[in-house]
């Protein structure tokens, strides 16, 4: 057996009813800013002071006893105890549920666009994921491809790289993603043209320096350990000239904890070299997205027959309406922003 089939069959039994009843803001504090403490924490006092610090950092939250966060977090190890980092633990524990419960992984995963002034002329097989395509097309900002050398990063099901061969013909295309899962997905896309998608942490990008023109990445960066990293390895694989379109959540304020904001992100991008040449605020559109997609996304969950820690938990994930981080981003404590960055000379 592989190791990814040992690791997809450990995360089979893991499911957050596992950590009930912690909530999604309390299990995002634990695995994000508390994951090498919980890896230390030996005894009642240590997890007593752990379980303090996160109930204090969740507000809005029930707070829940020490016992809770330890049953949780040895929930996790041992599902996926080759998880070094907690962000790591926080992708593999979503990921490699979702082709559990669905039985495939969907070629998109995110919460889309709507907006009257993006128009876009689709083949009726690509119609269904208008509202996700809609979503990279903004964050292109109506930049061509054609001819380029481009990357994603995490592509996911493929969806975004498919979308990108079929429309915008790229010279070269090459996807990567954390999961085994999503890059075995990400294959079967397409076909017939010059790309390669593997697995690989976006940390490390397994690219020679100068390869691409561009980099894209739609909601994924908000999830990686050190973004600062990542931007640094964008500089480096772009040619001179070369752009990163990035399309992500952020908080305004401290909600992800410290240093994971918008203010952050600019800060970060402008040290990995990348300036700024423009910055969208997107929320309204995703927030029509979300709305527009309510029924059929509630209708589905409900298909799922989640039980309720896990219900609770894909709310939060897929920011259904009545959820917290819903609430977030319709009162601006959250935004959806989108940056199209160069590569500094």
């Amino acid at each position: 057996m592989t190791a990814s089939a040992i690791s997809a069959e450990c995360a089979s039994a893991f499911g957050y009813h596992d950590v009930a009843p912690l909530d999604w803001f309390q299990w995002r504090c634990l695995l994000w800013d508390h994951f090498a403490e919980a890896l230390r924490a030996d005894s009642v006092e240590a997890w007593e002071e752990l379980a303090s610090v996160v109930n204090t950092s969740s507000p809005g939250s029930a707070p829940h006893q020490a016992a809770d966060y330890e049953r949780a977090f040895r929930a996790v190890r041992q599902a996926l105890p080759e998880c070094a980092g907690g962000h790591e633990a926080w992708t593999r524990s979503l990921y490699q549920q979702v082709p559990r419960l669905l039985g495939a992984q969907p070629p998109f995963m995110n919460l889309g666009f709507a907006d009257e002034n993006v128009s876009l002329a689709l083949d009726a097989a690509d119609e269904p994921f208008r509202l996700n395509i809609q979503l990279y097309e903004r964050a292109l900002g109506g930049r061509p491809l054609f001819g380029k050398s481009v990357l994603e990063s995490g592509c996911g099901g493929g969806g975004g790289i498919r979308y990108l061969a079929r429309y915008h013909d790229p010279a070269a295309l090459a996807g990567v993603d954390l999961m085994p899962g999503n890059v075995e997905a990400c294959r079967l896309q397409i076909t017939g043209h010059p790309w390669r998608c593997e697995v690989a942490d976006a940390s490390r990008l397994p690219f020679v320096g100068g390869s691409f023109d561009a980099v894209i990445s739609v909601e994924s960066s908000g999830h990686y350990e050190h973004p600062l990293v990542f931007f640094r390895e964008v500089t480096r694989v772009l040619k001179p000239g070369g752009a990163l379109y990035l399309a992500d959540l952020r908080p305004t304020g401290p909600l992800w904890g410290p240093g994971r904001d918008l203010a952050s992100l600019r800060m970060e991008l402008q040290l990995a070299g990348l300036a700024i040449l423009e910055e969208s605020d997107l929320s309204a559109g995703v927030l029509s997205s979300i709305q527009l997609q309510e029924g059929g996304r509630r209708a589905f969950l409900d298909a799922l027959a989640l039980d309720p820690a896990s219900r609770a938990h894909f709310d939060e994930i897929m920011l259904m309406q009545g959820s917290r981080n819903f609430k977030y981003l319709a009162a601006g404590d959250l935004r959806y922003m989108s940056l199209i960055c160069e590569k500094s000379s």
